[in-house]
């Protein structure tokens, strides 16, 4: 419990933890989506993935979509937040806000 606390402090003040693997059909295709936290503060959920190996541009575009059927199902504007790590570097970043 104390490592979940942590990692979600990293995300900053006021997430709270959706799920892990969730899962949304869209016209018969499975996304499945890696973490999704909600910001109470905001009132926003925030989609989390996560990729081993060099950063590619596709990852964008599949967050993207991620955030679209979250802000679709869900009902509410969301946060996206991408995590490359490759070899012995991390990198993170914003990919916007809806």
């Amino acid at each position: 419990m104390d490592r979940l606390q942590q990692t979600l402090l990293a995300f900053g003040h006021g997430m709270a933890f959706v799920g892990r693997q969730v899962r949304f059909d869209v016209d018969g295709d499975e996304l499945v989506l890696d973490l999704l936290l909600f910001n109470v503060e905001q009132l926003r959920y925030v989609v989390v993935e996560f990729k081993i190996g060099r950063f590619g541009p596709a990852y964008v575009g599949q967050l993207g979509t991620y955030v679209a059927v979250v802000d679709d199902r869900l009902r509410r504007p969301g946060v996206s937040r991408l995590t490359s790590g490759h070899r012995d570097h991390t990198r993170t970043g914003h990919t916007g806000t809806a």
